[in-house]
């Protein structure tokens, strides 16, 4: 499996140029954030994710993916489905 969700460019989170990315695959979740040139990115195994949490807003939603040690993944501007289904994927 590989999934990629892309945040929506109309959010205000700076994603109108350089959006967020997840990218799920079997064993891992990886997470994009855009900048000037290219992108920074960080890394959490599936088998270490120790919580999920979303808060909806009104539009667009944020979902912070913490995994046991104390990495955190922080990603804004994506849709109510897929911050959902990124969820389904991860339980």
């Amino acid at each position: 499996m590989n999934k990629q969700f892309t945040a929506c460019r109309v959010s205000k989170e700076n994603n109108v140029l350089f959006p967020d990315k997840i990218i799920i695959t079997d064993t891992t979740v990886t997470f994009y954030k855009g900048n000037l040139i290219g992108y920074k990115y960080s890394t959490i195994k599936r088998c270490r994710i120790s919580s999920i949490i979303v808060c909806h807003g009104l539009l667009f939603s944020e979902i912070m993916i913490e995994s046991i040690g104390g990495g955190r993944i922080t990603a804004r501007g994506f849709r109510h489905s897929d911050t959902n289904e990124i969820i389904q994927l991860l339980n």
